[in-house]
């Protein structure tokens, strides 16, 4: 296995690229313990009053239920979530937000 297909390795690359919109973005990375939630996504990051939740897995790696069932109550509650392979999906949903804002998202998900 090269180093580009390690999960760590793509949590890496989408944290460098977040910190280019530092101080407006915040981004953290969820750490597995015997005192956390099982299921939460890898990293949650709020950028420009937006909330995305991202599970990050390795190429032709998919969520299990339980993430699915996590990324989907995340969704419900007006996140938006993705499952991310490599930075690129991150790149693409922080130039729309860039671009729409909360004009982008979907009046249901807009706090009143």
């Amino acid at each position: 296995m090269n180093n580009t297909s390690r999960e760590s390795a793509i949590v890496d690359a989408i944290m460098r690229y977040c910190k280019q919109y530092e101080p407006r973005l915040f981004i953290v990375k969820r750490h597995g313990s015997p005192y956390s939630r099982r299921g939460l996504p890898d990293l949650q990051v709020i950028y420009r009053a937006i909330s995305l939740e991202i599970e990050v897995k390795r190429p032709g790696e998919h969520p299990t239920p339980l993430q699915k069932a996590i990324l989907a109550k995340l969704r419900a509650a007006g996140a938006m979530c993705l499952v991310a392979t490599s930075v690129e999906p991150v790149k693409i949903i922080l130039e729309w937000i860039d671009t729409f804002g909360m004009n982008g998202v979907s009046p249901a998900l807009r706090t009143k």
